[in-house]
């Protein structure tokens, strides 16, 4: 077991408990900061019936095969950029039709993604948030994932700055990830992040058609595993390698992703799905 330490705190707290949890998150001094009771469980039971009764509607379902030529399936609400960094064209036209759907399914509810921004707006005194644009087009401001018995996320790194070269978004160097958890798996759909940089020799040895890195890349990190918890907010640097359990049972496992990154020399910090 790691002794990497996760910062526990409230939303009332979280500026006086851990006034520079940011800094500290990307020294690796926290592996992560959770923010308790973040979003009101019974809102949190209220979206998830919404989905569950209207995936048709809501849920868009991305398959494709892997390395073993098994088929998987990826399910949103709210295109997440990472599936489209190639495809600029579908992923804008996706999130205008996702406008639609969040306001269905947040309609008469606290808005968390709001909630969110509010609570960075706390975390970045002196910075604007705001959601990215691609000159005049703004991005997905957020991303609702569905994962469904047997997904799962291999060990990977999030950085906008190495992997969406000739965005805007790439020209801010420092990238958190903030979630929401609107449901957890039966079991499994633990996150967990590796006290490890990635440095250029990783990419040598990636195998070729295989999603992510290896796990030896890890095997001698200090680590942390989260379970997220219904109504629970984590923040973390995506920077560094981490990966998700499989799901297992009948329950999706149900968050709400928005990234944010900042830069030193600017009063914006920007956020997108």
């Amino acid at each position: 077991m790691s002794n990497w330490p996760i910062a526990v705190t409230s939303r009332d707290t979280i500026e006086q408990d851990f006034p520079n949890i940011l800094e500290e998150l990307v020294d690796l001094k926290w592996s992560a900061v959770i923010v308790k009771n973040f979003y009101p469980i019974i809102h949190c039971e209220e979206i998830c019936q919404r989905i569950n009764e209207n995936k048709d509607d809501l849920v868009t379902v991305k398959e494709y095969s892997n390395s073993a030529g098994d088929k998987v399936a990826l399910r949103y609400i709210g295109p997440g950029l990472g599936q489209y960094v190639s495809d600029k064209e579908t992923y804008f036209s996706e999130t205008k039709l996702a406008h639609k759907k969040f306001n269905k399914l947040y309609n008469g509810l606290p808005d968390p993604r709001e909630m969110v921004r509010n609570q960075l707006a706390k975390l970045l005194p002196g910075k604007n948030i705001v959601v990215a644009k691609e000159k005049d087009r703004e991005c997905s401001d957020s991303v609702v994932r569905i994962m469904a018995d047997g997904d799962m996320s291999a060990l990977h790194r999030d950085s906008a700055m190495n992997y969406f070269k000739g965005w805007q978004i790439s020209n801010y160097p420092t990238q958190f990830s903030a979630l929401v958890c609107f449901q957890m798996a039966e079991s499994g759909g633990e996150l967990t992040v590796y006290r490890k940089r990635w440095v250029p020799e990783d990419d040598l040895v990636q195998e070729e058609g295989v999603t992510g890195y290896p796990n030896s890349l890890v095997s001698n990190s200090e680590s942390s595993t989260i379970t997220p918890q219904q109504g629970d907010l984590y923040i973390f640097h995506p920077e560094i390698y981490h990966d998700i359990n499989p799901m297992q049972g009948k329950t999706d496992r149900i968050t709400q992703g928005i990234f944010f990154a900042i830069s030193k020399n600017e009063n914006v910090a920007v956020s997108w799905g």
